[in-house]
Protein backbone atom coordinates (compact mmCIF):
# COMPACT_ATOMS: atom_id res chain seq x y z
CA UNK A 1 0.00 0.00 0.00
CA UNK A 2 1.75 3.29 -1.29
CA UNK A 3 -0.36 6.50 0.44
CA UNK A 4 1.65 8.94 -1.71
CA UNK A 5 -0.95 11.33 -3.24
CA UNK A 6 -4.28 9.15 -2.04
CA UNK A 7 -6.21 10.88 0.26
CA UNK A 8 -7.36 10.09 3.31
CA UNK A 9 -10.25 8.18 2.12
CA UNK A 10 -8.63 5.86 -0.38
CA UNK A 11 -6.31 5.49 2.21
CA UNK A 12 -8.73 3.91 5.15
CA UNK A 13 -10.48 2.11 2.27
CA UNK A 14 -7.36 0.34 0.77
CA UNK A 15 -6.09 -0.36 4.40
CA UNK A 16 -10.17 -1.80 5.73
CA UNK A 17 -9.85 -3.96 2.60
CA UNK A 18 -6.83 -5.39 2.90
CA UNK A 19 -6.56 -6.19 6.05
CA UNK A 20 -10.51 -6.70 7.26
CA UNK A 21 -12.14 -7.88 3.71
CA UNK A 22 -14.27 -5.54 4.28
CA UNK A 23 -15.88 -2.45 2.77
CA UNK A 24 -16.24 0.80 5.82
CA UNK A 25 -19.51 1.56 6.13
CA UNK A 26 -20.89 5.29 6.22
CA UNK A 27 -23.98 6.24 7.70
CA UNK A 28 -25.21 9.81 7.21
CA UNK A 29 -27.12 12.03 9.44
CA UNK A 30 -28.56 15.60 9.05
CA UNK A 31 -28.64 18.13 11.68
CA UNK A 32 -30.47 21.26 13.18
CA UNK A 33 -26.84 23.09 13.07
CA UNK A 34 -26.53 25.41 10.49
CA UNK A 35 -22.74 25.65 10.16
CA UNK A 36 -22.51 22.12 9.94
CA UNK A 37 -25.95 20.19 8.81
CA UNK A 38 -24.22 17.04 8.10
CA UNK A 39 -22.97 14.42 10.50
CA UNK A 40 -20.77 11.16 9.06
CA UNK A 41 -20.07 7.57 11.19
CA UNK A 42 -18.08 5.57 9.72
CA UNK A 43 -18.42 2.10 10.76
CA UNK A 44 -15.81 -1.19 10.20
CA UNK A 45 -16.97 -4.64 10.91
CA UNK A 46 -20.15 -3.22 12.92
CA UNK A 47 -17.83 -0.91 15.32
CA UNK A 48 -17.82 2.94 14.88
CA UNK A 49 -14.44 4.08 13.99
CA UNK A 50 -15.17 7.79 13.55
CA UNK A 51 -17.55 10.73 13.06
CA UNK A 52 -17.40 13.57 11.29
CA UNK A 53 -19.24 16.60 10.77
CA UNK A 54 -19.38 19.34 7.69
CA UNK A 55 -21.01 21.47 5.70
CA UNK A 56 -21.60 18.52 2.77
CA UNK A 57 -21.41 15.45 3.15
CA UNK A 58 -18.05 14.90 1.61
CA UNK A 59 -16.59 16.80 4.21
CA UNK A 60 -18.53 15.08 6.82
CA UNK A 61 -16.95 11.83 5.25
CA UNK A 62 -14.20 12.58 4.48
CA UNK A 63 -13.61 14.29 8.47
CA UNK A 64 -14.83 10.85 9.71
CA UNK A 65 -12.10 8.87 7.56
CA UNK A 66 -9.28 10.92 9.30
CA UNK A 67 -10.03 9.79 12.86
Amino acid sequence: MNPVGKSDICILHEYVQHTERTQPKYVFQELENVSKPYCATVFINEMEYGKGYGSSKKEAKTEAGMC
